[in-house]
């Protein structure tokens, strides 16, 4: 008999058919990551940029701000809004809803031009209802569903940050 000869091992090569399930795991646990780090940086709601005393309304915390606002907007995200798109309804209803709520600053109006900061402390009117005595602002607001020109004076209507706000913004008109 011959003698045996050593057999060589076998490499066997497999080949993937496509990228890992477990690559697949860790990519989706990452984008979840970046996912929930947004939300928290957004905070849940409206922020204002600071939280001194000056932007909280009968001392109530900014979370009351935050549920009262439709949007996850800033002041700084209004204002670039509305420079972009002077005199627009919808930046005008989104200020109209902050402007019972918050007290403005020089930072928050800077760059708005005088006929946009009328429509903006006018809103304010428009929001209790006032009918106006000047036509382009009558026409301008009757375009808001919400809207309903019925009462002469509604100065015993407004709120302390709306009468701040009104005054503020008259300043700088």
């Amino acid at each position: 008999m011959p003698p045996r000869q050593a057999q060589q091992p076998q490499v066997v090569v497999v080949k993937s058919g496509g990228t890992s399930p477990l690559v697949w795991v860790l990519v989706a646990l990452i984008v979840a990551l970046v996912i929930a780090g947004a939300v928290l940086l957004v905070g849940g709601g409206f922020t204002k940029r600071s939280t001194d005393s000056s932007t909280q309304v009968n001392n109530q915390p900014e979370m009351a701000v935050q549920a009262a606002a439709s949007k996850l907007e800033t002041i700084d995200d209004l204002r670039r809004m509305i420079i972009a798109e002077p005199r627009s309804h919808k930046v005008i209803e989104k200020w109209a809803h902050v402007l019972s709520d918050v007290r403005l600053t020089e930072n928050d109006i800077w760059g708005i031009d005088s006929a946009t900061l009328r429509y903006l402390r006018n809103a304010i009117f428009a929001k209790h209802n006032y009918r106006f005595k000047s036509n382009d602002l009558m026409e301008f607001y009757c375009h808001y569903d919400w809207y309903q020109p019925l009462k002469a004076n509604v100065t015993h209507e407004l709120n302390r940050v709306e009468v701040y706000n009104i005054d503020f913004i008259k300043k700088h008109e």
